[in-house]
């Protein structure tokens, strides 16, 4: 028998065949399991400007595995994600009605970012830019901003060049260590440790520079 969630005398669940649902769906008063209804009349999905689309679903069991209960899901607008899908256990229902939470222009090298509660994901990621002195240089990933290290410089050069174009084994002769995309058309290098850290150094085609003190760009 399937659960139902009352809310103003609506049938919750187009599954719900018998009570006050009709066999389309509704209640009588609205049609239910829409982005509008989900699980209850009135109860809506959000369809925000982070939002390209949204749907309603009432799976065969909830997260954890609890009874079935209505969940919304998303494709989300450009620059936009949902990283709380998995975690919408904790909201009140209908699941994940948020939409899509997480702000996320520019390249998004990770999707989302380790929860809480040992949930592979619900964080929104970390906004960064790749190199100040570019006026498109934003990119998304899980390291804190500020905090210098050579996932995060990577992830700099990868937010630059693309997968397969950056190594991250050099180090110059002041002690700075650097992920350089030497595979690249421009060999840039992005400074993670020693004096050079935080810098980024713009070279030319198997050009491979430190950053140092005449260096002005930076990313964070």
């Amino acid at each position: 028998m399937a659960v139902v969630f009352a809310l103003c005398g609506c049938a919750t669940s187009s599954s719900d065949q018998g009570g006050d649902a009709g066999g389309d769906g509704s209640d009588g008063g609205c049609m239910l399991d829409t982005p509008d209804n989900c699980g209850a009349c009135g109860t809506s999905c959000d369809q925000g400007m982070s939002v390209q689309s949204a749907t309603c679903g009432v799976p065969d069991a909830g997260p954890g595995g609890d009874a079935a209960a209505p969940v919304c899901s998303y494709t989300c607008a450009a620059g936009y994600t949902d990283c709380n899908s998995m975690t919408g256990l904790h909201q009140p229902l209908p699941f994940n009605s948020d939409g899509c939470e997480c702000m996320t222009p520019g390249v998004n090298n990770v999707g989302c970012c380790m929860g809480s509660m040992g949930w592979s994901y619900g964080q929104c990621p970390v906004p960064h830019m790749f190199d100040s002195s570019m006026s498109s240089s934003a990119f998304n990933d899980c390291e804190p901003a500020g905090a210098y290290s050579n996932q995060l410089a990577l992830d700099a050069c990868v937010a630059f060049a693309g997968n397969g174009k950056c190594d991250n084994t050099f180090t110059c002769s002041d002690g700075t260590k650097m992920v350089c995309s030497s595979r690249a058309a421009t060999c840039n290098c992005w400074g993670y440790d020693g004096p050079g850290s935080g810098k980024v150094h713009h070279g030319s085609m198997g050009m491979c520079t430190c950053p140092g003190a005449m260096d002005m760009a930076t990313y964070n």
